[in-house]
């Protein structure tokens, strides 16, 4: 209890003699270095201000110009007597000789820099915009757009940190109303089960074009104009905070473990490696010393999202919730078997070792004492309706212990779950072993993790260990490379000892976990069983299974000219429609971080041409030959492909009509149009996990995770996230709802297999 520690650092002693001070020379010494602490993180932090403010150019560079505007003065050159001429008109009145000759040139030469810097900040503006890159087959690249990927490397330089490059970064383009349009058609065409259904959303399209949308798209180019990302504050703010459903089931996803690697660890030593590299890595986002990610190598994308990674929790409210993210939180929360304590994670200003966690987390791992019911129960409130939840934490948390408890859990850098099970996983050779794996990932048993923090890492007794996380505050591919860097150096830099212990040896005078206290009265007692029995029926009806496919991978993908992304988009189209016996608006995630602030855009995977080759490739008897079957298969990736590319550079379709939606239900403005967009149904869901995004190629994959999941968006229909792990390895996680008469995940699973097998084959 660093707070206890630190008080009794002074102590005083009344006695008939007088006062008697003790002053405790280590707790004043660990006072002070914590002071020093926050002291070089603050200096850090303004450092990497001014760096950002300036980029492309530095500090040093106004030096210099000051430096070359003093040189000239001592010349002959033209532009002498221009800069004398300004620095008497200004300055010889208010300050005297010589003081007026140097401050009139320093501020001459700081407004010349500024102006310096402006322009290099538009020029690598200008050339960030450029997307044709995305648009070149790899390996054939274009002399264009090499000059370019020259241009910006030089302009840019190599030093690149985190935020450097966000104020650079373009806005997002805000695309015409008829283009979107249009795109929205086509994308309903194939799905439209006749002609006059078709015809309907030719006519609805029309007459908003020409009435409503007119309006509502002039407002929508006045927001793009004015704020920095045009979809971004009102996708989070509608689809994430003012969403009233319950998150754990229904927002929040998971990731998983390296499942390919044996794990040998101890459950501590495992929780402490992790704690340990995740604070590095969230360090190196404070300090900014990790280069934002590339594309191809060279177009920097936003990192915007790396900000709210660690200290943020989804605060619940009425109406809308809010995002509360502190800076520099000391400490975790962790949860064993329903028991809650709060660790500190530092010591005289520095961080705790590897080992020094180990000890913590096994004295809490050995704690004897039980959790009532209760308090073992208490996680599910954050996984009811979020206004219920509002409600019950200004009722019965506003006060006393409760509060204390509640804020340290809120305040904290994340959550580490210690669980009572142990998996044994086997995906290679033991098909199915790691189902109850995946699905206690995204829900545990109803009452495992407090859903509303930034994330949660559960520690199992066998060493696995699995991630939750809520979605609000960033998307899936921005936690993926956080545990990517996690597990990686939690092997290569970290590492075990041969009896599974951490290494190294704690020598430090350790804080003790603080565990949290609560107070149940009755109401409260009726209202946590109340959701913990909501979450029981919720967790119940879950579906959620793993397919390890192994028979081939990205290599014979690529062997046969095909995008991985788009071969795998199509199998699932040919799975999908064998399942159901038809096809449905198909979501794929796509992101948008070309741009400052963007976050994603949908993909409309289910086009015209995949619909035409699964029809041809499932018609008995079958009359296409296996030239045109394979014709069939590349023009539709080719339109994939397209339509993905055109996603991430701002010509989708669902983020401009969502915006037009939201801007109409402002102006009070109906919509017949904008209203059967919103009624359209997602049934299948989809999303690739990206692999490999810090780490060198040559880093064995299987020491990285294997992807994550998440719950289906529609009730009818199925999630599929996917993870192309290595050149012969893909890993999907299925879900589906058991209450649904139509889906099931086991079958779904099968069907992805068989569709890709047939893929291959036609090629083979």
């Amino acid at each position: 209890m660093a707070e206890a520690h630190q008080a009794v650092a002074f102590q005083f002693i009344v006695s008939p003699e007088g006062i008697d001070f003790h002053v405790d020379n280590h707790a004043l010494e660990a006072v002070f270095m914590s002071g020093v602490r926050s002291w070089k993180n603050w200096l850090i932090w303004l450092k990497n201000r001014i760096m950002s403010g300036v980029y492309p150019a530095t500090p040093a560079s106004w030096l210099f110009v000051f430096f070359i505007i003093m040189a000239i003065q001592f010349t002959d050159m033209t532009y002498s007597a221009q800069i004398k001429h300004l620095v008497n008109t200004y300055f010889s009145e208010t300050f005297a000789p010589p003081l007026d000759f140097y401050f009139g040139n320093l501020v001459f030469a700081s407004v010349l820099w500024l102006s310096i810097v402006f322009v290099s900040r538009c020029i690598l503006t200008l050339l960030l915009s450029y997307k044709g890159f995305l648009f070149e087959p790899v390996g054939r690249v274009s002399p264009f757009t090499k000059a370019w990927a020259l241009c910006l490397q030089v302009w840019a330089g190599s030093n690149t940190t985190l935020y450097c490059i966000q104020y650079a970064l373009p806005k997002l383009p805000l695309p015409p109303l008829k283009a979107t349009l249009k795109r929205h058609l086509v994308s309903m065409k194939p799905l439209c089960p006749d002609q006059a259904r078709y015809e309907r959303w030719e006519k609805l399209s029309r007459d908003f074009e020409q009435g409503i949308g007119r309006k509502l798209q002039l407002y929508l180019y006045l927001k793009a104009w004015w704020a920095s990302n045009w979809v971004t504050d009102w996708w989070e703010e509608y689809v994430y905070l003012a969403s009233r459903s319950p998150i754990g089931c229904n927002s929040n996803y998971y990731g998983t473990d390296h499942l390919l690697l044996p794990m040998k660890a101890t459950q501590a030593a495992r929780a402490a490696n992790m704690v340990h590299a995740l604070f590095r890595y969230r360090r190196m986002i404070e300090h900014e010393t990790m280069a934002p990610l590339f594309v191809r190598g060279v177009r920097p994308l936003c990192s915007a999202q790396y900000e709210r990674s660690f200290n943020t929790t989804r605060i619940p409210q009425a109406g809308k919730d809010r995002l509360r993210h502190i800076h520099n939180a000391k400490h975790i929360v962790v949860n064993c078997r329903g028991k809650w304590y709060k660790v500190y994670c530092y010591y005289m200003g520095e961080h705790l070792k590897p080992c020094d966690f180990e000890k913590i987390f096994q004295s809490i791992i050995d704690d004897e004492s039980e959790a009532d019911e209760t308090e073992r129960r208490l996680p599910a409130v954050t996984n009811v309706n979020r206004d219920s939840w509002a409600w019950a934490r200004t009722e019965f948390f506003k006060t006393g212990k409760n509060k204390e408890s509640l804020k340290a859990i809120e305040d904290a850098a994340f959550t580490i779950v210690l669980t009572d099970w142990e998996f044994d996983i086997d995906i290679e050779n033991k098909p199915g072993s790691a189902d109850e794996y995946v699905r206690k990932a995204l829900h545990g048993d109803g009452h495992t993790y407090w859903f509303d923090k930034s994330f949660s890492v559960a520690v199992h007794t066998n060493g696995r260990i699995n991630t939750n996380m809520e979605h609000s505050w960033a998307d899936a591919p921005i936690c993926s490379q956080m545990f990517e860097f996690a597990l990686y150096h939690e092997l290569r830099t970290q590492g075990y000892t041969l009896d599974g212990h951490t290494n190294g040896r704690s020598t430090a005078k350790l804080p003790t976990p603080q565990r949290l206290q609560w107070e149940f009265a009755e109401p409260c007692v009726s209202y946590i069983n109340e959701c913990f029995a909501e979450n029981q029926a919720l967790v119940s009806d879950m579906d959620i299974r793993l397919l390890y496919f192994n028979h081939f991978g990205k290599g014979l993908m690529k062997k046969i000219r095909c995008s991985p992304d788009g071969f795998i988009q199509l199998a699932l189209q040919l799975a999908y429609f064998r399942d159901v016996g038809s096809f449905h608006l198909t979501y794929e995630a796509s992101m948008t971080r070309l741009y400052r602030e963007g976050r994603t855009e949908t993909v409309r995977s289910c086009t015209e041409d995949t619909c035409n080759f699964v029809k041809a490739f499932t018609a008995s008897p079958q009359t296409a030959s296996k030239a045109e079957l394979q014709a069939l298969v590349h023009k539709a990736m080719k339109t994939h492909q397209n339509l993905y590319r055109d996603a991430m550079t701002g010509n989708g379709v669902d983020r401009h009509l969502f915006c037009l939606y939201v801007l109409a239900k402002y102006m009070k403005e109906k919509s017949d149009f904008l209203e059967e967009v919103v009624k359209e149904t997602w049934r299948l869901s989809t999303s690739q996990t990206p692999n490999q995004q810090m780490m060198d190629l040559s880093v064995d994959w299987r020491e990285l995770h294997c992807g994550g999941g998440f719950n289906t968006v529609d009730k009818n229909g199925y999630g599929v996230s996917y993870n192309i792990s290595g050149e012969d390895v893909i890993i999907f996680h299925v879900s589906s709802q058991l209450s649904s008469a139509t889906t099931d995940s086991h079958r779904f699973r099968a069907n992805i297999s068989a569709a890709l097998c047939d893929l291959r084959d036609l090629f083979s």
